[in-house]
């Protein structure tokens, strides 16, 4: 029974791990990315940025998901809570957002011909960046109410 808590307890710290990652890079990208002086400069710090972030991010999805998928697999049959595959869904769900949604502007930004071009597409990034903000975050809601409810009862 430990080490079910123990995929769930680090299953939830990897969802909220993301979420605070994913909030906040658009908080200190952007201005940071629109201070550089030359659009050229701009794009390739951004896509290394880009590039880098999400690795990182993928990194740490996967390893919630695969301690989600542990505990439900590990569980006895009466203690399999679906909560544990909805959390789990966070990972295809955002990936999926990536790639469909943040993929094009991304891609847009990297480039970005001159300063103004790359300002309107920094703002629309940020906006679709909070949709996959919120996938993590409502997973991670999910995750930390299911393991409220295992500890309560």
């Amino acid at each position: 029974m430990t080490t079910i808590n123990t995929c769930k307890v680090v299953g939830t710290c990897g969802l909220g791990l993301v979420t605070g990652m994913l909030a906040t890079f658009p908080l200190l990208v952007t201005p940071a990315i629109l201070a550089n002086e030359t659009s050229n400069g701009a794009s390739k710090a951004f896509a290394s940025f880009t590039q880098r972030a999400q690795r990182l991010v993928t990194g740490i999805y996967t390893t919630s998901a695969c301690a989600f998928a542990a505990a439900f697999l590990l569980s006895p049959r009466q203690a399999r809570h679906p909560y544990l595959l909805y959390a789990m869904l966070g990972l295809p769900l955002g990936a999926g957002w990536g790639v469909l949604v943040m993929a094009p502007v991304t891609h847009d930004i990297v480039v970005s011909a001159n300063g103004e071009q790359l300002g309107q597409r920094m703002e629309q990034w940020n906006r679709r960046h909070y949709g996959q903000t919120a996938i993590a975050a409502c997973a991670f809601v999910l995750s930390v109410v299911g393991l409220h409810g295992d500890w309560v009862v």
